[in-house]
């Protein structure tokens, strides 16, 4: 599904079933809402090939993206969704259903703030060619992972660009589910980070960051400007790192397996409420 309108905008709901390099395409003028549900399935034609849904807008028209049906399922692409704006307007991914892709999800946006990505379903980028499971490359978003949903990048990974999920801007994550790759969640212009306790006192259903070295690699911000945050209540398997000239706090209020080394020239405020199997170095 192709629809372009260089001055104008797009709504698209898609409930059959797609199979091409790139499965709905809106590069537009003033915003664009694209929906799929039901029997809307994407897949591409080739494996690491294409998007499923490629959505801009250069003017001040918002970007909604709401997936209901599975991207990648059967044969993946290489991106699952890419949503952006270049003018003033907002970028708004919500999810239902699993995507599976070597990137899961790509964002950016003109606007510094009132950006969100919001996981309800999987977003998997575990597989050989992964490179991440969201991509977020700007600031003024807030990606949220629901309870009991996984978002997975490549387990194998030398590089922070590599991870469950990536900031290049100064970003916010909230994880009320798993996030699990080589690297967890990656910052590289600073930002924040909330891992979420149970959602009652005898359920299994705290947040987890499963790593194969870094959980969190919170790198970057300036000294002056906003300050760096890491709250967690729940389990990290693997170390935490900072390395920033900006202010960071860092509150562990349950389980860490890992260490947590910090660096740079920001003042360090650091509380540990729960247990800790590891070193602390600063």
């Amino acid at each position: 599904i192709n629809a372009d309108n260089a001055v104008g905008s797009a709504t698209i709901e898609s409930q059959t079933a797609i199979v091409a390099p790139n499965g709905i395409r809106a590069t537009v003028g003033t915003g664009a809402t694209i929906t799929t549900s039901g029997g809307g399935t994407i897949n591409s034609n080739a494996v690491g090939t294409g998007t499923g849904i490629f959505s801009t807008s250069s003017g001040s028209g918002n970007v909604n993206v709401a997936v209901g049906a599975a991207i990648g399922g059967s044969t993946r692409g290489a991106t699952g969704v890419n949503a952006s704006t270049t003018g003033t307007g907002t970028v708004t991914i919500s999810t239902t259903a699993a995507i599976t892709a070597n990137t899961g999800i790509v964002a950016s946006s003109g606007a510094a703030t009132g950006n969100s990505i919001n996981v309800g379903a999987l977003v998997n980028a575990a597989n050989g060619g992964g490179v991440a499971g969201i991509l977020v490359q700007s600031a003024g978003f807030t990606t949220t992972v629901e309870r009991n949903v996984s978002v997975q990048g490549p387990s194998v990974s030398a590089n922070p660009a590599n991870a469950g999920i990536v900031n290049v801007g100064n970003a916010s994550v909230v994880n009320n589910g798993t996030i699990s790759g080589a690297f967890g969640v990656t910052y590289q212009n600073g930002g924040s980070y909330f891992g979420a306790g149970r959602s009652e006192p005898a359920a299994n259903d705290f947040s987890r960051i499963s790593s194969g070295g870094t959980a969190i690699d919170m790198v970057g911000g300036a000294a002056g400007g906003p300050a760096n945050s890491i709250v967690h209540n729940g389990l990290i398997f693997g170390r935490i790192h900072v390395n920033s000239a900006a202010d960071t706090t860092i509150s562990l209020l349950s389980t860490l397996f890992g260490n947590v080394e910090v660096e740079g020239t920001g003042t360090r405020t650091t509380t540990i409420s729960g247990s800790m199997i590891g070193n602390y170095t600063d």
